[in-house]
């Protein structure tokens, strides 16, 4: 199930707002025969930047989280290709009956996809305390870089979420193409708009 960072209001309804390009890890996640869920009043908005925002993903099962973090290896190696120093978002749970395990991941997509194509790139619950150590040591051989602020923490569920600033429409912005999973050629640099984009679900055919 994905789970936004934010909503907007337009007029009476709420809405969950998604960035767009989650729907190519859906697609990437379809193609191995695995699902990704929106809530019903989830709303996908188009970003004329390369930060791409991955929502929270949570999962049930450790068999769900490797699917979905092997996604993320799909569509991050091809964004890498032609984007390699796109800031990424990636925040993975899992539930479990006693607790929900968390990782969350910002930074350039090389750097999101070396993390992600570790031997375990996400802790269990047998492992957590010596996966931490282990992170920790591996974290501290970046040396000194940019500190994330508290700001960047959302404090009911402390998952990572630095926001994008918003610039002037008449602001250039380059153009960048990157390939998508049909061979076709296609741009991350699109319009700002709120899109209701169609599904299939098992009821029918409904908004996701």
């Amino acid at each position: 199930m994905a789970w936004p960072y934010t909503s907007a209001e337009i007029g009476d309804k709420e809405y969950a707002v998604f960035d767009l390009r989650v729907l190519e890890l859906k697609k990437v996640l379809a193609q191995s025969g695995h699902q990704l869920s929106f809530p019903p009043n989830a709303r996908f908005l188009n970003f004329e930047d390369d930060y791409v925002q991955f929502p929270i993903i949570i999962h049930r099962t450790p068999e769900d989280v490797a699917h979905t973090i092997e996604a993320y290896r799909v569509l991050l190696s091809k964004v890498a290709e032609h984007l390699p120093s796109s800031p990424v978002l990636v925040n993975v749970s899992t539930a479990l009956p006693d607790l929900t395990l968390s990782i969350s991941i910002f930074g350039r997509c090389v750097d999101v996809l070396a993390w992600l194509s570790r031997p375990q790139p996400f802790p269990t619950e047998v492992n957590g305390a010596d996966w931490v150590r282990d992170a920790a040591e591996i974290i501290s051989t970046f040396g000194e870089g940019v500190d994330t602020g508290l700001e960047d923490v959302q404090g009911n569920c402390l998952t990572l979420y630095p926001r994008r600033t918003m610039v002037d429409q008449a602001v250039d912005v380059p153009i960048y193409n990157a390939m998508d999973f049909r061979g076709l050629e296609s741009s991350w640099h699109l319009d700002r708009n709120l899109l209701e984009v169609p599904c299939e679900s098992r009821k029918g055919r409904h908004n996701c």
